[in-house]
């Protein structure tokens, strides 16, 4: 499912710097009534001022000051090193200077990510940080607060010109409250200009060379479901050491999905991961030695992404004593923890509370002071999840995930968490937004300790005001006792210009759209049942674009950015066409011919910008140019009921476009000449289990909100017309509501969604398009096994 380099130093100092949401956002003052003129009449005395010798992140800097107030002013600051400087003139003295120096700045006393904006009496400016990133924060710190800058996407950014540029008189020490800040928003297409918006907005996951000021990395093997890549050269004589299930079985993962996972109380498993821990640690320090970058101090030790946990009689019965299966998951952990700190202090050693068997923390274990625990807020989407990534933490829908964190929270020095920003599972794009969430959410995860985030928040060709959450959120990692409503007035007016506040009005219509329903479970449901998603929705919307649109026509940024809203808007419109009309009894206000022209235009125009050409790997989270054609290929044809289908006025017909790729398992969409519409959901043996095709096929429904079975049947092998041609197969009445799903195969390798038909009548007859392929079905056969599905009917 999902997808996704620390300075070494002194354990007590990395205690203060994780303590650091424990204390003030900002330290220090500005004095409005006073004010230093920087620039007058086009000139300045000023001059930019670095040290002799100093290191890279502070020249860039320098560079990068230089660049900006250029561009704020129109005036050329040079830029000197200290041994250049003349007398007279004023000066703005960046980094480990000795005029900063002897001002009383010592760079030992602070943080890596900490810095300094400090006004002299003499007029001169000081800004300067902790090593390695300190300095360069305090640089964009000081743009952005006092030059009105904001750096709104990877394209595009908000400069005033300034014909006379002045500062508060400042003594400002201030740094990130969580030191780990991850947006993960998808791949770049230009991975400079990528680079440069998350450094000046002061994310440190990833993507920054030492010349940047280098980032907290992850120390090997990486920074999620780690117990793969420990395991996975194990003896094979050895299936003791991985997880017994319900069936006496030992199952042994083949990545990080699993399927299985290790045995968390063999003493020999632990001193295997112990030894591997300490080989990885060696080798990144090496690593980090040689290219000149921090070393990594947070080490993952996590479980593999599924819920298959040992039953073994000691795992069983430590989990059943703690009342989750992170008891065993801590004590493990806390083992480690307890060997590591001895030869490394300055290492932390994380693991995730994550899936429903070992969300909640045990009953007496606690986290060794040198274990960060991260709580996973899986969306309802998904079977382990019970979160509705749409609502509030306090939200009475998340009752159980705010008690999670506050749980967590009274017994753990050090939390992170991991949230999900997106809707994942549905069969098309809709608008929806959480910005109204975010300031009650990030104080609340403050108020629990949480000191490193990561969001997942992908699609982002196609996800409404993705730019304006990513900022937000890097805004909030900063500094959770922000202010939205203020940070958001302020996007908007860079990012949409004349119409910013049409766009505002947009947003606002959205959310209040959205939240009119407090009951519904965006995550479980399906977008057919999103009640906000109607017709007065789609002409207001519609109406307040066209406005913005005619607003900011002689802006171009401006113009693409409201383009991009569009998106969403029109995806659900061509996607709900037939149901708006069935539901207003009435043809829709607009053109479908135009409607369409524009999706088209305006997707592919959002992809050019933020999806990769390649390298997007099997779990991209994007849609894909080819992707994009064929649903635009999908919404262009006209298909017709199946002859067989004597009452078309009581059907519901899914074809390919609504159908649901799980690439990992073997499920994909793949062309097919005979199949419906050109293509078909094909499912191949990827993982190459064992007498995977020849058997019957097993049929069932599962109701992701029920939590169980509301169809079951097999297709006998006697059944199957295995001709290489598509047939009709009728499975019986079956109950659809929300949360839906039709699952094929003994594996449940190939899934798809059915809510399309939530109807206030619930009972339908289902029938399957189905092809079997390959010599497992036909004797003889050249072709891969395989078995297609091109349609699905349920009719009364």
């Amino acid at each position: 499912m999902l997808n996704k380099t620390i300075m070494c130093i002194a354990f007590l100092a990395a205690a203060l710097i994780l303590d650091s949401c424990q204390t003030p956002a900002c330290h220090g003052k500005t004095t409005a009534k006073k004010q230093l003129t920087l620039t007058s009449n086009g000139k300045t005395d000023y001059r930019l001022v670095i040290a002799e010798s100093c290191p890279e992140p502070e020249r860039l800097a320098a560079t990068q000051l230089h660049e900006y107030l250029k561009k704020l002013t129109g005036v050329d600051f040079p830029i000197l090193k200290e041994n250049q400087v003349q007398p007279g003139g004023k000066n703005i003295f960046i980094g480990n200077t000795a005029a900063a120096r002897g001002a009383g700045y010592d760079s030992t006393t602070f943080d890596k990510e900490e810095w300094l904006i400090k006004t002299l009496p003499d007029g001169d400016v000081i800004i300067a940080g902790g090593q390695p990133r300190g300095t360069l924060y305090g640089t964009f710190e000081f743009l952005e607060k006092f030059g009105d800058v904001v750096w709104t996407d990877e394209y595009s950014e908000y400069v005033p010109m300034e014909k006379e540029f002045s500062i508060p008189i400042i003594d400002i020490r201030d740094k990130p409250c969580f030191w780990l800040r991850s947006f993960v928003g998808g791949r770049p297409v230009d991975m400079e200009k990528f680079k440069m918006f998350h450094l000046r907005n002061k994310y440190n996951y990833a993507y920054m060379a030492p010349e940047t000021g280098s980032n907290e990395k992850y120390g090997s093997p990486g920074m999620c479901h780690t117990f793969y890549a420990y395991s996975k050269d194990w003896p094979r004589d050895k299936p003791e050491y991985f997880s017994l299930n319900d069936d006496g079985q030992r199952l042994r993962a083949n990545d990080g999905g699993g399927p299985g996972q290790i045995c968390l109380m063999n003493k020999d498993v632990r001193d295997l991961i112990y030894k591997r821990l300490l080989k990885y640690i060696k080798t990144d320090r090496s690593a980090c030695t040689k290219s000149g970058v921090p070393f990594p101090r947070l080490y993952v030790i996590e479980q593999n992404d599924n819920m298959h946990f040992c039953k073994c009689p000691e795992c069983k019965a430590l989990a059943e004593k703690e009342g989750s299966f992170s008891g065993p998951m801590l004590d493990f952990i806390n083992d480690l923890a307890d060997r590591i700190k001895k030869d490394y202090p300055d290492i932390y050693l994380s693991c995730i509370a994550y899936t429903k068997l070992a969300v909640r923390p045990p009953k007496t274990i606690r986290p060794r002071d040198n274990v960060l625990i991260r709580v996973c807020d899986l969306g309802a989407e998904f079977g382990e999840g019970e979160s509705e990534s749409l609502r509030k933490v306090s939200d009475p829908q998340n009752v159980n995930f705010k008690e999670i964190v506050e749980s967590w929270g009274k017994i753990s020095k050090h939390m992170g968490i991991w949230e999900y920003w997106v809707l994942y599972n549905k069969p098309f794009a809709v608008p929806y937004s959480v910005i109204g969430n975010l300031e009650d959410d990030f104080r609340f995860y403050k108020k629990n300790h949480v000191e490193t985030m990561l969001v997942e928040s992908e699609y982002t060709e196609q996800t409404s005001f993705f730019a304006l959450k990513r900022w937000l959120g890097l805004k909030l990692m900063q500094n959770p006792d922000l202010s939205v409503k203020p940070l958001v007035e302020k996007f908007m007016k860079a990012y949409y210009g004349k119409a910013a506040g049409t766009m505002s009005d947009y947003l606002d219509y959205l959310e209040k759209r959205q939240n009119e329903n407090p009951e519904e479970r965006y995550g479980k449901m399906s977008p057919y049942q999103y009640k906000y998603l109607d017709l007065d929705f789609f002409v207001t919307a519609n109406s307040l674009l066209d406005k913005a649109g005619v607003q900011a026509r002689d802006d171009k940024d401006a113009s693409i950015h409201i383009r991009h809203e569009r998106v969403p808007v029109d995806s659900a419109m061509l996607s709900l066409w037939k149901k708006l009309e069935k539901d207003s009894n009435a043809k829709l206000p607009f053109s479908r011919k135009e409607i369409l022209a524009r999706y088209e235009t305006n997707g592919l125009e959002q992809i050019a910008r933020f999806v990769p050409n390649s390298g997007l790997g099997k779990d991209k989270l994007c849609i894909s140019k080819d992707e994009f054609n064929n649903r635009i290929t999908a919404l262009k044809l006209d298909l017709q009921p199946p002859e067989h289908i004597k009452n078309p006025a009581m059907l519901e017909d899914i074809f390919w476009a609504e159908m649901r790729e799980l690439p990992h398992l073997g499920s994909t969409i793949t062309d097919d000449k005979d199949a419906c519409g050109g293509k078909a959901l094909k499912l191949v043996n990827v993982k190459k289990i064992e007498n995977f095709f020849g058997g019957p096929l097993e049929v069932y429904v599962y109701n992701t909100t029920l939590k169980k079975r509301v169809l079951s049947a097999n297709i006998q092998r006697s059944e199957i017309i295995a001709d290489g041609k598509y047939h009709w197969y009728d499975l019986g009445k079956v109950s659809i509501t929300p949360g839906s799903i039709l699952m094929l195969h003994r594996t449940s390798h190939l899934q798809t969604p059915l809510d399309k038909a939530v109807n206030p009548n619930p009972e339908w007859n289902l029938q399957l398009s189905l092809k079997f392929s390959g010599p497992a079905y036909i004797t003889g056969s050249k072709e891969e096994d395989a078995i297609w599905l091109d349609r699905i009917v349920l009719t009364k």
